[in-house]
């Protein structure tokens, strides 16, 4: 069982977000997610090389990852940072969780790929992080917000997956708590 070290003084969201090209859909995704929510997210976009200290992700009450889904899973920059900050604890070395205040991580993520393919693949992103947050943050919840077949997307469906993630901060969501 993960033991939390003790308490202290909370950032309420963190979002990380991982595309190497700027126009992208995720890039798009992410300006949505931070604007007009009536939140402090602190955004750090891995292409960047800009990624959250130990204890700025110790402070951390909302986590939110924006990435594409490569080859059925996280890239691998983005993985490399999960593994960094995660590793230990997720592995069993460690016993104690890095983000102790955490309460609530959100995925956000395209998919090549349709729903479907997704399934026989056995979810294997949701799945990866599922496990993430229930060994290494036993306090938070996850939610995972999908888009599949995206490059056989319509326009409107472009549009209406970038309303709907510019919400999944919004009040009564459970980012201000």
């Amino acid at each position: 069982m993960v033991r939390p070290p003790e308490p202290s003084p909370t950032t309420p969201v963190v979002v990380v977000q991982y595309h190497p090209v700027p126009d992208s859909l995720n890039h798009a995704v992410l300006e949505a997610i931070v604007k007009d929510t009536g939140t402090n997210a602190t955004v750090f976009e891995l292409h960047e090389d800009r990624q959250p200290s130990a204890a700025e992700l110790a402070r951390t009450r909302t986590l939110v990852l924006v990435y594409p889904t490569w080859w059925g899973g996280l890239p691998g920059r983005l993985l490399q940072w999960v593994q960094e900050v995660f590793g230990p604890c997720y592995d069993g070395l460690e016993d104690t969780t890095p983000v102790p205040e955490l309460r609530r991580v959100v995925a956000v993520t395209t998919h090549g790929s349709s729903a479907l393919i997704n399934r026989i693949q056995g979810d294997p992103g949701e799945g990866f992080l599922t496990r993430l947050v229930e060994r290494c943050a036993p306090l938070a919840r996850f939610e995972w917000h999908p888009m599949f077949g995206v490059g056989r997307s319509t326009a409107s469906q472009r549009a209406e997956f970038i309303a709907g993630a510019s919400r999944v901060l919004a009040p009564g969501t459970g980012a201000e708590r």
